[in-house]
């Protein structure tokens, strides 16, 4: 589980320097590290997808970044509840990408 941490890290510190391909690189041997290990959580995996979401939205790859949130979400409701301040973020963050998936779909109108 270290590793995936690490890999956790060294994607943080390339999204930080807009670097998203490596960043993307890292963050999913970190969700295949965790995949493997039989006692990763649901939490740890709603982070992962939440990680790869991320770089998703900034590469504007929306659709992509819609799905990966809503399945951390998801991971997160089953887990915590709909009340936790954790799911507000989630809902914030998938809004978000609604608000710019309209907005690019009304500039190529």
């Amino acid at each position: 589980m270290d590793i995936a941490i690490l890999h956790d890290i060294i994607g943080h510190i390339y999204k930080m320097k807009s670097m998203y391909d490596d960043a993307l690189s890292h963050y999913q041997i970190s969700m295949h590290i965790r995949r493997e290990l039989k006692e990763t959580s649901k939490l740890d995996m709603a982070n992962c997808y939440e990680n790869i979401a991320e770089i998703y939205s900034r590469q504007r790859k929306l659709k992509e970044a819609l799905s990966l949130y809503e399945t951390s979400r998801t991971l997160r409701q089953e887990i915590l509840g709909n009340d936790a301040i954790e799911i507000k973020h989630s809902n914030g963050r998938i809004s978000k990408v609604l608000y710019l998936q309209d907005k690019y779909n009304q500039q190529e109108s």
